[in-house]
């Protein structure tokens, strides 16, 4: 493992620092689009120039195994292709060499506190928008850890593989930046920078495609310095994992929400994707829906957060969402079939009694036929260590108040935040027989039971 030496702080000044410091949005002039044509797939990714005029960052999975790599900046509005020269297996770091120099200016890089609590930015192209972006994030913490690895985030070396492939990089003990807050496929290779316009770290992965904002970037002056000379073997084959944040060329439209500016889209996954981290909890999800879970793993689900709790959900992409004041709900619409409804409640108290106690009035607002198991209940210690998730269903018969109806919700609460998804289904003359309205109850229930938190 990599050790962090009190002479890379010393050496900052002399390998890649030449460049003046400068803000955020003046650094990110530097930063470039890279496409990746590796086998019969195009992986669209982020990186920044660092170094000299022609060598480019990105991470190394975007382009191991490519058989043609280009680099494009949209301030000077040029694309050049590009040769991997050097990489870091245990930062999954690449160092392209760009075939001519076109004027690009190399950016400086800082070490960072793992545990600040400041604000910084990324820049890139999160799902290959059409512009280059940029967006606050935040470190997470780690106690009593000064310098955190990927081991912080998987407990063993086989979790670590289950999510990343056999690729080999990055490792357990790659030192991380864990991250606090969203960023997605695209943001691979994507600088992260201090308020002065220095790079401190560079965009790598998560888990679960942002639903769960489990992710983390390479601190750039931890590896930076050892990759212009780094003699690691360049792979000869490609990274395919979801987990690291690379992405397709598909386009994307994000949608909106309307009635409540704080929750807002993240971005599109498929269902394949998102299962791809859960390991034993896929079959749980199994359970939920009628015709078999393979059916559905290449449908498209949109991810929404909450920037404040953040709490995040997913619908199909096909629908959409907004906010009821007078409820207080999330309403999805554009559903298929009327018998079928979604609701998304996000709610922060002062604790999480109070949030419990909301999520009580909230079922049974829902129907009063609903009756919660005292022994289901979080006790005291369960509700203060959070997240606590409580799954409810109840069947009510056809009545002369209406048709019958299934009510399955799922309520999640971490400290004082209240998450719930909710799907009823009502009675229809076809019933179960109506193939079409079986596969959209399976996937609501199956986005109903995706709701989850940030971590902190």
């Amino acid at each position: 493992m990599h050790t962090v030496r009190l002479i890379t702080a010393l050496l900052l000044g002399l390998v890649g620092l030449h460049a003046p410091a400068a803000a955020p949005q003046q650094s990110a002039a530097s930063v470039v689009q890279i496409t990746a044509k590796v086998g019969n797939n195009e992986h669209k990714a982020t990186g920044f120039v660092w170094h000299s005029p022609t060598g480019i960052v990105t991470a190394l999975h975007v382009v191991a195994g490519a058989e043609r790599i280009s680099v494009y900046s949209e301030p000077l509005k040029k694309e050049r292709p590009a040769t991997l020269k050097r990489v870091h297996l245990e930062a999954d770091l690449a160092l392209l060499e760009l075939a001519e120099d076109i004027g690009l200016t190399p950016l400086a890089v800082a070490p960072t506190d793992p545990n600040s609590s400041t604000e910084h930015e990324i820049w890139g192209y999160p799902h290959n928008v059409a512009t280059l972006q940029g967006d606050v994030v935040r470190f997470s913490k780690s106690l009593g850890e000064r310098q955190p690895t990927l081991n912080n985030i998987f407990r063993r070396a086989d979790k670590l593989r289950e999510a990343i492939g056999a690729q080999g990089f990055p490792k357990l003990e790659t030192q991380i930046l864990r991250l606090g807050s969203t960023i997605q496929p695209g943001h691979s290779g994507a600088p992260i920078f201090d308020a002065e316009g220095r790079v401190i770290g560079i965009g790598d992965g998560g888990l679960r495609q942002g639903i769960a904002r489990l992710n983390w970037a390479i601190p750039a002056a931890v590896y930076l310095p050892g990759l212009a000379d780094s003699l690691d073997p360049i792979p000869t084959s490609g990274g395919a994992s979801t987990q690291l944040f690379s992405t397709s060329t598909a386009d994307q439209e994000p949608p909106e929400v309307a009635g409540r500016e704080q929750v807002h889209y993240v971005g599109m996954v498929t269902l394949a994707q998102v299962l791809e981290s859960y390991g034993g909890e896929a079959q749980e999800l199994a359970e939920l829906t009628e015709h078999p879970l393979q059916e559905y793993l290449d449908t498209q689900l949109a991810i929404y957060e909450e920037q404040e709790s953040g709490a995040t959900f997913v619908i199909p992409a096909y629908t959409q969402v907004s906010y009821n004041p007078s409820d207080e709900r999330f309403h999805v619409t554009g559903l298929r079939s009327e018998q079928l409804e979604m609701y998304v409640v996000i709610h922060t108290s002062e604790d999480a009694h109070t949030a419990m106690a909301r999520a009580e009035r909230y079922l049974a607002d829902l129907s009063a036929e609903i009756e919660l198991d005292a022994t289901e209940l979080p006790g005291e210690e369960a509700l203060e260590e959070g997240p606590f998730y409580l799954d409810q269903h109840i069947d009510l018969p056809e009545s002369e108040e209406g048709p019958g109806e299934s009510i399955t919700s799922l309520i999640a609460i971490d400290e004082g935040t209240l998450l719930a998804a909710t799907v009823l289904a009502y009675d229809s003359e076809e019933g179960e027989d109506d193939t079409a309205l079986v596969a959209e109850n399976d996937l609501l229930l199956l986005c109903s039971h995706l709701i989850d938190f940030t971590v902190d």
